[in-house]
């Protein structure tokens, strides 16, 4: 299934980029530490898209925008609003399908971007996305 995964995001080698959208089921934890108390949540694989030519990533937690393209990742993220005030980032590995997203408050998020400094997350979540199956 992983080899789908990864020749289907246009990355085996001497591979072009797809400029289709591709589908993908993603299931896995969310750790949610603040301002609640912490709890970690189960979510079932989820239907989820990655689309190069629209540099748009759907995940089972919102729609990202993919920041930068590599060989063997791709990268996302969101700046906070005034509806949501945490600054998400994310990867994919366009491999093994292992999904990273994590959200910080912007003050914790510059913080990140200091080396030495420590920041703290307010919630973590951990995927595994394959490529999705037609039914019939």
């Amino acid at each position: 299934m992983l080899p789908c995964l990864a020749a289907s995001v246009g990355i085996a080698t001497g591979c072009v980029a797809s400029a289709q959208t591709v589908n993908l089921a993603c299931g896995g934890v969310d750790h949610m530490y603040a301002p609640e108390d912490p709890m970690d949540a189960t979510l079932e694989p989820t239907a989820s898209s990655v689309d190069l030519a629209s540099k748009k990533i759907a995940t089972p937690l919102g729609e990202y925008r993919i920041s930068r393209i590599e060989d063997g990742q791709l990268y996302f993220d969101k700046p906070a609003s005034p509806t949501f005030n945490f600054v998400t980032h994310g990867t994919l590995d366009r491999t093994t399908g292992k999904m990273l997203i994590r959200w910080l408050r912007p003050e914790e998020d510059a913080k990140a971007q200091v080396v030495g400094q420590t920041a703290h997350m307010a919630r973590y979540a951990e995927f595994t996305c394959s490529a999705a199956k037609r039914l019939f």
